[in-house]
Formats: structure tokens, C-alpha cells, sequence
């Protein structure tokens, strides 16, 4: 048998051998991309959604290239029509992969395992009963998947009779489950009866005025009566009256959630500025927001705005604590120096219930001029331009 030679392999001019690439006859190769595909591509790079441009119902070509790039199990198809029926976008379709509820990496999202017949039974309850928009739902739906797991008629029923009884008026009943969706699940018992008989005996708040507390803010329901006695022995401590503890909650309950030493840096920079007890009281149980505002961006510039350019003091914080919610740089600042633009002369002493009205009103009544003038002035501002004063 003849001796073949031993092929002389290339080498780069270092010395190292140029190894021959591989050969790819008889390996996987992927598949060229169907129409499908292609116009999904297209449609992302348009900036549209591909998910909500899908028609209903997916014919097989659709659901299969849409599952073979999502890694979805085929036999989702139901889930997913209802998904498109609803309005969800692909960030919502990955979320709800993302399974935010499965402690096992391995289990599929408990969305996609329910029957799609029972599905659209809780979907109706929401749309009817809860009298909630499809957006609403889809929403809902995106936050707290695992709401689709209870049942109709042992779970979330009787949640919307409770909060129904409990004063929650029926129209507001979208918006509480589209904020806090786990309030639907809740023990009634244990949970929901207990916090509102806090809410009523310990902070104060009327029967006539609870159903509207958790409307604005349902996420309430879910601090621990020790958390939110911890709020009001805080504020009974620095004066406030139980009168005026449920005067504030009832406007703001988002006070019951604040942390205490965050609340105490506001109180203490309030009396430094001036107030008196009595009036931090006052202006904290009528504008209990300011508890959250940051010191060194938002209330100490205003106020200094105030002493050293309107001709303001402490008592006028007393008098319009409002005042230290409103924007330096989109209102106050724009109507006082629009003002002494159109009477051509410094105001010193600026009345704040000129604050207190719409852009237009000011203009018209305030100012003597019209609001096309006043927004071109507040327009020439933001752009630094000159301000015809001082």
C-alpha cells in the first residue's frame, strides 16, 4: 500500500497553525425565517407592538412562530388569544413568563397552566362585576398574575361584597384592584375586618369616610396594625390631637407608611423655620404631605423664596401650607416675576392667594393681561431668556 504523505498545514507568519474551519454538511443549521417571523422584525423595527397587531384568532402559522420564540408550550394558545384580547403588549407577555410567582424554576407560569374556559370567567367577573375596563384588567392582570388562580365564587366575591359593605363606593371599585390586586385575596377575617376596626376605633377615621380612605389609597389594608400604631403614637407624641391624626390620614393615608425618623426631620426642620407647636400641628393634620418633601431641595428653597422675595414669613406657612407643595420653578417663581413684568416694579410683599388659582385666572383677574401672554412669558423663562426685570 502506498505511503500518502502527511498534509502540510498553513501557518501564519508567527508560526502558529491556521486550523481549517469545520465543515457544516451534516450538522443542525437554523432554518431560514418564516413570513411571520420576518414581519415581526419589521413591526419592532417600526416601533409598533407586534403582540397587539396580531388578528384573532391566531391561525397555527402565527401561535407556532410566536411560541417557538417566546419558548411557550403550544398547547398555551387559549392563554395567549386572551392576552391579544385584552391589549397586551410583548413586555407584558414576558413578564408573565418571567413567572414572578413560581418558587420552582422549572414550573410553568400558573397563568398559562389554568383552562382557558375558567380564565375567561374571572375575566368576566372583572369586567362586569367589578365593572373594570379591559386595560384595567390587562393591568391588573401584568401586576399580580396569580389573582387569576381564585375562585369566583369562594374568593372574589365575597371580597367585593365586603368592600361594597365596608363603604367602598362601586365606581371606585376599578381603581382599588388595579392598585392593590392582592387585597382581593386577603382573609377577611384575620386581615381586611381587623385593620378597618383599626383604621375606625384607633386613628379615628368615620364609617362615612373609610370606604373612601381605601379607595384612594387600598394599599392601607395592607400595613399591620403595628405598623400603622407605631405612625400614630409617633404623632400623638408631637402634639398632634386624635382629631387631627384622623384628619390627616383621611387626606393623605399614605401617612400611616412613612417612616417615623423621616417624619421627625420634617417636624423639627418646621419648628426651626419658626412655627410654633400649635401651628406645626395645624399645618402638618391640613397638609399632611409635607412629612414626605425633601428638606434641601424642595422646602428649604421655597421657603427661603418666600422670606427673602415675596415678603413672606413662618406665619404664612401657618396660613397657606400649601404653599411648600407647590413649584418653585413652575409656578411661584413664574407668577411673581410675570406680575412685577406687567406693573413694571419690584413686589415685595406678593399675596400668596394669587398662587392658589389656575394660569388663566391669574392672568385674566391678577395680572389684567390673557393667558397666551402669560404662558409665552413662563416659556421664555424655561428657556433662559430675559425675564424684563430688575
Amino acid at each position: 500500500m502506498p505511503v500518502v504523505p502527511p498534509k502540510r498545514l498553513a501557518r501564519t507568519p508567527s508560526g502558529s497553525v491556521i486550523r481549517p474551519a469545520p465543515s457544516l454538511e451534516g450538522s443542525f443549521q437554523e432554518p431560514p425565517p418564516t413570513q411571520r417571523q420576518l414581519a415581526l422584525v419589521a413591526q419592532r423595527a417600526e416601533g409598533r407592538d407586534p403582540l397587539q397587531s396580531l388578528a384573532l384568532p391566531l391561525s397555527e402559522e402565527t401561535w407556532r412562530a410566536l411560541a417557538r420564540q417566546y419558548s411557550m408550550d403550544l398547547a398555551w394558545k387559549p392563554q395567549v388569544e386572551l392576552l391579544v384580547e385584552l391589549g397586551c403588549t410583548l413586555r407584558d407577555l414576558r413578564k408573565l413568563l418571567q413567572r414572578p410567582d413560581s418558587a420552582q424554576p422549572n414550573q410553568a407560569p400558573r397563568f398559562f397552566t389554568s383552562m382557558g374556559d375558567s380564565l375567561r370567567l374571572k375575566l368576566g367577573f372583572f369586567t362586569e362585576e367589578v365593572g373594570m375596563s379591559r386595560e384595567q384588567v390587562r393591568r391588573m392582570l401584568v401586576k399580580y398574575p396569580r389573582i387569576m388562580e381564585y375562585s369566583v365564587l369562594h374568593v372574589l366575591w365575597p371580597h367585593l361584597q365586603f368592600f361594597l359593605d365596608a363603604g367602598v363606593p362601586k365606581n371606585d371599585m376599578p381603581k382599588v384592584v388595579v392598585r392593590a390586586p392582592m387585597v382581593m385575596q386577603m382573609s377577611i377575617a384575620n386581615t381586611l375586618e381587623p385593620r378597618i376596626y383599626y383604621l375606625t376605633d384607633r386613628v379615628g377615621i368615620s364609617e362615612e369616610l373609610i370606604g373612601k380612605v381605601i379607595a384612594r389609597l387600598p394599599q392601607i389594608l395592607s400595613y399591620s396594625e403595628d405598623a400603622m400604631h407605631e405612625r400614630v403614637e409617633f404623632l400623638l407624641e408631637n402634639g398632634l390631637s386624635q382629631a387631627d391624626i384622623a384628619r390627616a390620614v383621611a387626606s393623605h393615608p399614605q401617612l400611616l407608611h412613612y417612616r417615623t425618623e423621616s417624619m421627625q426631620r420634617r417636624l423639627a426642620w418646621l419648628r426651626q423655620i419658626g412655627l410654633t407647636p400649635e401651628q406645626v400641628c395645624r399645618v402638618v393634620s391640613q397638609h399632611p404631605q409635607l412629612v414626605c418633601r425633601d428638606i434641601e431641595r424642595q422646602l428649604q428653597p421655597k421657603f427661603a423664596y418666600l422670606c427673602k422675595e415675596l415678603g413672606g414669613s413662618a406665619d404664612s406657612i401657618a396660613s397657606f401650607p400649601n404653599y411648600l407643595s407647590l413649584s418653585l420653578a413652575q409656578r411661584i417663581i413664574p407668577r411673581h416675576r410675570y406680575l412685577e413684568t406687567v406693573r413694571g416694579r419690584a413686589i415685595t410683599k406678593f399675596p400668596l392667594n394669587h398662587l392658589k388659582c389656575s394660569n388663566a385666572i391669574f392672568a385674566e383677574k391678577v395680572a389684567g393681561t390673557n393667558l397666551m401672554h402669560f404662558e409665552a412669558f413662563r416659556l421664555q423663562m424655561a428657556m433662559g431668556g430675559s425675564l424684563g426685570v430688575r
